[in-house]
């Protein structure tokens, strides 16, 4: 798999994951370098004032003269290296006295900044809570950009990040060397000296607070992430001391803290930075970036937390301990099942001016696109990650914002919010995406929960057919708007319910026609997706469900479409979209699988008379079951249709070919059908004539006024 470098010669960003596609609003420049290629994605420069300084190497620096380091000097130097411009190899003492040493110095330059900022969000608090309401106090606006700090101290700390970044970009990898990109000593050697210094925890103050500057935010950030990059060691550390979502302790306390119920503000205001540099989270740090308006923080972060995951991956199954508390799969659990994460990654995933006013002229996917971005990418990388690793039921669950004992999705809670939505439409565009042979995007796993094997794709494809099931039984008809708002079950949908809960059924039943289609030269995998549709056909209700819904929509359109002319035939868009999903995973289901295909066979569909506008009503509009139909007439029928949906009918004879393939019992039922009656249609009226069938299935043409033939 192909490593992926965002590279900045500048500031030294190394800002890096281990995937095969990048997000597309970066421009890139392949290097080739002698080793394995890279592509670099290129990040605007920030111009600001250099001054040449020279290259501190002493022994370590006393943290209380940290103001006094040439930030600046460092910088240039450490750029100077980057650009290939010192003799001879890099190596581990020079990098240790001449760089390294001086982390201590920047970990108390951040520290400080946070600590100045920290106070300052405090004192504005209690500024705010106990001052009187005066005109001049309801006019003021308070700063939370952090102005009120000194414009020195922000400089200050901006050149100490600079250093830290060009510093975590050093390598020490000559031109012409063949070493793996994740093997770099001299790499993980800065990124194992400044975890050992713990830079990484007034980073996360910084990050966690609203009123820290942009700039220092950004490159606050991307250290965060070229921290944990392919070093499984630095990872392990951060996924210890970072939770992923703040403690119940620290959100009583910030509730205490907010209602100012201790009368001794020193006590309070010492206790509120205690639990601030004891509780770093990934949501603290997420939230203040998106408060602050800094999408650019916040990919980086969200990069950090998808690089903490990969790199833990590495080797993990090597590691000394199955149990071990920050391996892979376990962090992966946890991060999978935390509502506040997820949320508000969902929440994030596009930036606030992609949301418009609900108008009656509807905003097409292309334009909402438009406003993607390094953000919306990272976010969708993560959640892809986490579902490749069999973790879609637990991020379907934690997005709703409710708890559930029961995780299987068997006995669902029929209750979608916008946030599940948006987590299916990001895990439909992935599967589409991993399925789609000339893809770029596609993976070696399955892309519901491959990397996890096969427990985990059959967990997940289970939970997904439960879930449609669930659905499905709330929506009044598969047909949606056409039938009124009103449940499954009698109770009344408001309009935003019923569309939340239409669009998770159709894309769940995309994912799952899309998802059961995957086949690969794996004797292993394949194996594995023939137990999967077995096992979902076979334990679930979706073979019945989605053939009693198909019945019922291929009879809604008979009826629509009586006495039109075969090219006259209109299928609206949702029309078009159940039609063509049920039979695309009725045929996946039934594609290699005896037990799949008999069900089709034996499951008996019953017609609905549906009456349509211009009939009266009447005791027969109701289910007849006169007539024996099963699953496999309706798959027949539905290739009638075909004039009204473009590849309908190639879906639907690729159905029919999976579902009569080596079951000789299906053979025989489409071999012994026989015609019912003859059709009068609007065409041969016109013409004149009629068709007659006889009792033997004879069929004669005549002329309107002539008789019928006798026989």
């Amino acid at each position: 798999m192909i490593g992926l470098r965002i590279s900045h010669v500048a500031t030294g960003i190394n800002f890096s994951r281990d995937l095969s596609r990048v997000p597309s609003s970066a421009s890139s420049r392949v290097v080739d370098d002698g080793h394995q290629p890279f592509l670099f994605l290129e990040i605007e420069r920030t111009t600001h004032a250099m001054a040449m300084g020279g290259v501190r190497t002493g022994q370590e620096e006393d943290p209380l003269q940290s103001s006094l380091t040439d930030w600046v000097g460092l910088l240039d130097s450490c750029r100077s290296v980057s650009r290939g411009e010192r003799t001879g190899p890099l190596s581990r003492e020079w990098i240790e006295s001449s760089y390294t040493t001086h982390f201590p110095a920047l970990a108390v330059t951040l520290r400080t900044h946070a600590d100045a900022l920290q106070r300052q969000e405090q004192q504005k608090h209690e500024e705010t809570e106990h001052a009187d309401i005066t005109e001049e106090l309801v006019n003021t606006k308070i700063p939370t950009d952090g102005h009120d700090i000194q414009k020195s101290q922000i400089l200050e700390t901006r050149r100490a990040l600079r250093f830290g970044l060009s510093c975590l970009s050093l390598r020490g990898v000559e031109n012409g060397t063949e070493q793996n990109e994740h093997e770099d000593p001299i790499q993980r050697m800065v990124q194992s000296e400044a975890v050992k210094q713990k830079l990484h925890m007034p980073i996360c103050h910084l990050l966690s607070l609203e009123a820290c500057d942009t700039k220092v935010r950004s490159m606050a950030a991307k250290i965060l992430c070229n921290l944990v990059t392919a070093n499984r060691q630095t990872a392990s550390v951060l996924a210890t001391v970072i939770h992923i979502s703040p403690t119940e302790d620290a959100v009583t306390s910030r509730l205490l803290q907010s209602m100012t119920l201790s009368n001794n503000t020193q006590e309070t205001e010492s206790g509120y930075e205690l639990e601030s540099r004891n509780n770093y989270n990934w949501v603290d740090m997420m939230v203040g970036s998106a408060r602050a308006g800094n999408r650019d923080a916040l990919a980086a972060i969200v990069a950090a937390l998808h690089n903490c995951i990969v790199s833990l991956s590495k080797d993990a199954s090597s590691s000394s301990s199955v149990d071990e508390p920050n391996s892979y799969e376990d962090l992966s659990r946890k991060a999978s099942s935390n509502t506040a994460l997820i949320c508000n990654l969902l929440r994030q995933m596009l930036p606030s001016k992609s949301i418009v006013p609900n108008t009656n002229e509807s905003k097409s996917t292309d334009s909402i696109m438009d406003h993607a971005d390094g953000a919306t990418e990272w976010i969708s990388l993560l959640l892809e990650r986490l579902c490749q690793m069999g973790m879609l039921s637990k991020m379907f669950i934690a997005a709703s914002s409710t708890n559930s004992s029961n995780r299987s999705g068997s006995k669902m809670d029929v209750v979608v919010i916008p946030e599940q939505v948006v987590l299916l439409h990001c895990i439909s565009h992935f599967v589409e995406e991993s399925m789609d042979p000339s893809s770029k995007a596609r993976t070696a796993f399955h892309p519901l929960g491959g990397e996890g094997g096969g427990d985990a794709m059959t967990e997940t494809h289970t939970f997904l057919a439960n879930s449609l099931c669930s659905i499905g039984h709330s929506l009044p008809t598969s047909l949606g708007p056409h039938d009124g708002g009103g449940g499954g079950d009698g109770t009344e949908l408001y309009e935003g319910e019923l569309q939340c809960r239409q669009s998770a059924h159709i894309l769940i039943l995309e994912i799952l026609a899309t998802s059961l289609a995957h086949e690969t030269s794996s004797s292993n995998v394949t194996d594995t997706c023939a137990t999967v549709r077995e096992t979902v056909g076979q334990n679930t209700s979706i073979m019945v469900d989605c053939l009693v819904e198909l019945g019922k929509l291929v009879d809604a359109l008979t009826v629509k479409t009586r006495g039109k002319k075969a090219r006259e035939l209109r299928l609206e868009t949702d029309e078009q979209q159940y039609m063509t999903g049920y039979i695309r995973l009725i045929g996946n289901l039934c594609y290699q699988c005896k037990s799949n295909q008999d069900m089709l066979r034996q499951t008996q569909v019953p017609i609905v008379n549906v009456v349509s506008n211009d009939e009266e009503p009447s005791s027969s509009s109701k289910t007849s079951d006169a007539v024996v139909r099963t699953g496999l007439h309706v798959l027949l029928t539905c290739t009638s249709f075909s004039f009204g949906c473009f590849t309908l009918r190639e879906w639907a004879i690729v159905a029919i070919r999976n579902a009569l393939d080596r079951n000789n019992a299906n053979q025989d039922v489409v071999e012994k059908l026989e015609a019912q009656q003859a059709l009068d249609s609007p065409e041969l009226q016109n013409a004149g004539v009629k068709v007659n069938m006889d009792k033997t299935g004879k069929v004669s043409v005549h002329k309107r006024d002539d008789p019928p033939d006798p026989s």
